[in-house]
């Protein structure tokens, strides 16, 4: 978890779970872990994850969006051509075989 926190521009999503679930969320996972890392990359709108446009950042070709999902924040990078505000209601989706685990001290569940 330590190398995920900075490798990577915007740097991996750290999402707290609890009883297998987001944290503050009803957003289900499939797999034992304290901690679910997904790339920003990886995230994708139009999805089934429902979330909340916090803030954006426009760069041009990508538009960085950190959306709410429950207790935790995910940052998406999306298509630069997107119209969306803060407070937008979004649908979110990344693959399962984009989902890295971690356990509580921090180490990667396989």
């Amino acid at each position: 978890m330590f190398a995920a926190r900075f490798i990577g521009t915007p740097a991996m999503n750290l999402l707290r779970l609890e009883n297998g679930h987001i944290a503050g969320s009803k957003v289900a996972v499939d797999h034992a872990g304290d901690v679910l890392g997904i790339r920003p990359e990886s995230v994708s709108l139009n999805g089934t994850v429902p979330a909340t446009v916090r803030s954006l950042e426009y760069l041009g070709a990508d538009l960085v969006l950190r959306c709410a999902v429950g207790a935790e924040l995910v940052t998406v990078r999306a298509d630069g051509k997107s119209e969306l505000a803060e407070g937008a209601q979004v649908m979110l989706h990344w693959p399962a075989q984009a989902e890295h685990y971690f356990d509580s001290q921090g180490y990667r569940v396989a």
